[in-house]
């Protein structure tokens, strides 16, 4: 279970990748701590969801913004502008 908009962009990651890896870990531990366990990757077909997501998204980034101190009207402003950087940082790639 995932929490809004504490672990939105989470949520986004994995929404635009279509899938995540589930890896058993202790808590606390980094993947590197357990980076040769088995793992499983689920495909997460996002179609008909993605549309929802965007708003639900947005709305978490807004009220992200609130709880930092901006006015409504600015948080609307801003969680577009938030989205766009956050997706535009983790949309870039290594190359092949």
């Amino acid at each position: 279970m995932f929490t809004l908009p504490g672990q939105a962009g989470a949520v986004d990651q994995v929404m635009r990748a279509r899938c995540l890896y589930l890896q058993h870990g202790t808590a606390g531990h980094g993947l590197k701590d357990h980076f040769d366990e088995p793992r499983i990757l689920i495909e997460v077909p996002a179609d008909n969801f993605a549309d929802i997501w965007d708003d639900m998204f947005l709305r978490a980034a807004a009220k992200q913004a609130r709880s930092d101190g901006a006015s409504y009207a600015e948080s609307r402003r801003v969680a577009p502008e938030f989205i766009k950087k956050w997706r535009e940082l983790f949309d870039n790639r290594l190359p092949e």
